[in-house]
């Protein structure tokens, strides 16, 4: 797979893994395979998800768990020259801005970042509010415009206004991050490559 991407000047964002940090014994999936498959894929990132449990249903033995579990992947990964990357997403622990801020803080290791998307059906203001509590830890981020319901995906220019000002946030800390798209509009082709167009003039 690497060489099929570097041979077309394709790089690799990151390893999309469904890895629940907490959940890893319960599910049966060692750590190790998907790091194995990271490298493979000459990954730099390996995302994976704050255990599935909500921050307001979870108690402080799930908090801990998922804590302690995210230390270890994150030295493991350190070791290989990886990072990894909690999804911000709801049903986990980083399913409100706070609860995010909480859980980077617990970890606490600098090897261990965040994407981030636009809240589903929350403000503008929300979502601003978000990225500037979240802004030391940010890494990747997930790019689509949602009505107010997951269903109702709408076309990327819809939501133009709000993504420059989203962009513009992540451009002012002159890091790196890749810009990656998701939930096109009714599932087609034509729809994704009219919103590959619109990322384009957003980033450039």
């Amino acid at each position: 797979v690497y060489t099929m991407t570097t041979e077309n000047d394709i790089k690799i964002a990151s390893y999309g893994s469904y890895y629940y940090v907490g959940e890893s014994k319960k599910e049966k999936m060692p750590f190790e395979k998907v790091l194995d498959t990271a490298i493979a894929l000459n990954a730099p990132t390996i995302r994976v998800w704050a255990g599935k449990s909500g921050s307001k249903q979870a108690d402080d033995k799930y908090w801990k768990l998922v804590s302690e579990e995210a230390r270890i992947i994150a030295d493991l990964a350190e070791n290989v020259g990886i990072n990894i990357s909690f999804e911000f997403h709801s049903n986990t622990l980083t399913d409100t801005n706070n609860s995010a801020l909480q859980l980077m803080k617990e970890v606490n290791h600098k090897n261990i970042g965040i994407y981030w998307q636009p809240a589903i059906g929350a403000s503008i203001e929300y979502n601003i509010t978000g990225l500037n509590l979240l802004k030391p830890y940010l890494t990747n981020l997930h790019v689509f415009y949602l009505g107010q319901t997951h269903k109702e995906r709408l076309l990327l220019h819809n939501g133009f206004y709000k993504w420059e000002r989203y962009l513009s946030l992540f451009n002012s800390d002159n890091c790196n991050h890749f810009a990656m798209l998701e939930f096109v509009k009714d599932d087609k082709t034509d729809n994704f490559l009219k919103d590959s167009a619109t990322l384009k003039r957003l980033c450039y």
